[in-house]
């Protein structure tokens, strides 16, 4: 199905009014991003330069998978992943700093190798699912799902064979050291309800994650409404606990949070940064023809119109020409966001600006259409850094 072009779907300049909207409303954690992303990428460099020194393969496998994006459009989900990496491995510190008022260098790394793994992973199973062979997908099982390591508290050692493709090479090696990492911090080793809880949350988001591939449009109709919902946010959910979880697993669990409320955060923040990305990405799902819960949403109002799939589907992709509807967009993703605002500010957690403006600075790259290769408008320091991260990368 590759009917997008047909119809204006104006998911950019939606994604602009909701950060219009937000930066009025949010003031206080949207006012100083410039100078933040500033001091993020002055901090680049030389995290990966150590960390690039501590781990020469996986700088030889980066650097390799990392051509691929030049040879197909099938490969743009490579582009800028180290950017995004770097962006989650500083999230990573921004939770830490939430929950325990320190930043860690080690948990970084990790937040830094689950983002590779993530992106790696889902741009494999969305475009190039054929790089894949059995023997890999034998291999993900047994350490995704079986999962020894999780009981054994021993690093699983990765079967390789000479014919795996360089970007499931990268995939793999993004596991291993996770895992090699995580089982070595102070909280995984002490606590079996942490073990148990990054084990369960690594598991479901594996499943989530390839059960989301199926849910083509025209093909699958969304009959039970909050089940395809769900399915569709745990892709987003489960990933936002493995971040909060990160830290946890070097300081122990926070004496104020219950796992319920880690469970809770993790909704929220999954949920309301999954709906986001999707608002942004309303073009590309339908040229794809994949289901989003912002596609999802648009269904079940039409639906009610047009019971007829097939109608309600061509409805929806009408309806996002309709300026009511759009707005219907932006006031449903502002309250959204304001909402996590509320649920984080009654978290009994010690430095709530931190996370706050963690997830402001993600949503602004969301919305905005953040162009990594455009950094003019952050300022004149920043293509310098931007020059010396890709020489970290290919050429150091």
């Amino acid at each position: 199905m590759n009917t997008a072009h047909e119809y204006y779907l104006p998911g950019k300049e939606i994604g602009h009014s909701i950060l219009a909207e937000l930066q009025q409303n949010e003031s206080e954690i949207f006012s100083d991003q410039r100078a933040r992303f500033v001091s993020y990428f002055e901090e680049i460099p030389s995290f990966l330069q150590g960390f690039f020194d501590r781990n020469p393969e996986f700088k030889r496998l980066l650097t390799e998978a990392l051509r691929f994006n030049v040879l197909s459009a099938r490969y743009e989900f490579l582009n800028h992943i180290e950017y995004a990496a770097l962006l989650a491995a500083k999230r990573t510190l921004n939770v830490e700093h939430a929950f325990f008022g320190q930043n860690t260098p080690e948990a970084a790394e990790i937040g830094f190798l689950l983002s590779v793994f993530t992106n790696v992973l889902d741009g494999i199973l969305d475009e190039v699912p054929e790089i894949v062979s059995p023997e890999d997908k034998k291999e993900l099982g047994r350490v995704m799902v079986e999962q020894e390591w999780a009981t054994s508290r021993v690093a699983p050692e990765i079967i390789s064979h000479p014919d795996r493709h360089p970007i499931v090479c990268l995939l793999m090696e993004s596991m291993r050291l996770v895992l090699l990492h995580l089982i070595e911090t102070q909280g995984w080793r002490s606590d079996e309800k942490i073990r148990r809880e990054f084990s369960e949350a690594t598991r479901y988001a594996f499943h989530s994650e390839k059960k989301s591939t199926k849910l083509k449009l025209g093909h699958y109709w969304p009959d039970d409404m909050k089940a395809t919902e769900k399915m569709l946010f745990d892709k987003s959910v489960a990933p936002a606990k493995i971040g909060l979880l990160i830290p946890i697993c070097f300081h122990g669990w926070p004496k104020e949070l219950s796992p319920q409320d880690l469970d809770q955060l993790a909704w929220q923040l999954g949920s309301t940064g999954g709906w986001l990305d999707d608002i942004c990405d309303i073009h590309d799902d339908l040229e794809s023809g994949v289901w989003s819960n912002v596609l999802l949403e648009l269904y079940r109002i039409v639906h009610k119109q047009a019971p007829d799939p097939e109608r309600a589907l061509m409805m929806l992709q009408w309806s996002l020409s309709d300026r009511v509807m759009q707005r219907y967009l932006i006031r449903a993703s502002v309250e959204r966001f304001e909402r996590l605002m509320t649920y984080i500010e009654a978290l009994p957690i010690p430095n709530k600006l931190s996370l706050k403006q963690s997830i402001a600075d993600k949503a602004m790259i969301f919305l905005s259409g953040f162009d990594f290769n455009a950094f003019e408008s952050w300022g004149r320091a920043i293509p310098v850094k931007n020059q010396t991260i890709n020489s970290a990368v290919k050429n150091n």
